[in-house]
C-alpha cells in the first residue's frame, strides 16, 4: 500500500469513509476504481486471497497511516 498511497493520503481516507466513532468524516476507499482495480488483480494473482482478507489488510494498513505520518513528521523535525 505505501507504494500507492502516502501515510498522509492514508490519514483522510479508510475502506467505508468512517473514521472514529464511526462518524462519516473519512473519503471512503471502497467505492473507487482505483480499490477495484487493485482489488481485481490481487484475486487474480495472489492464490488464496479473498474479498475478506483484502478489506482485512487494507483497513489494517489505513488504520496505523496517521502513526506512521505522525513518526515521519517528528523524525524529520528533530534533524
Amino acid at each position: 500500500m505505501d507504494l500507492l498511497f502516502t501515510n498522509h493520503l492514508g490519514c483522510k481516507i479508510s475502506l467505508t469513509g468512517r473514521g472514529a466513532f464511526n462518524k462519516k468524516d473519512k473519503e471512503p476507499l471502497k467505492t473507487t476504481l482505483l480499490f477495484k482495480i487493485i482489488s481485481g488483480v490481487i484475486l487474480k494473482n495472489v492464490k488464496g486471497a479473498s474479498v475478506t482478507s483484502i478489506n482485512k489488510a487494507v483497513t489494517g494498513w489505513l488504520k496505523h497511516a496517521k502513526e506512521r505520518y505522525e513518526r515521519h513528521i517528528k523524525e524529520n523535525s528533530d534533524s
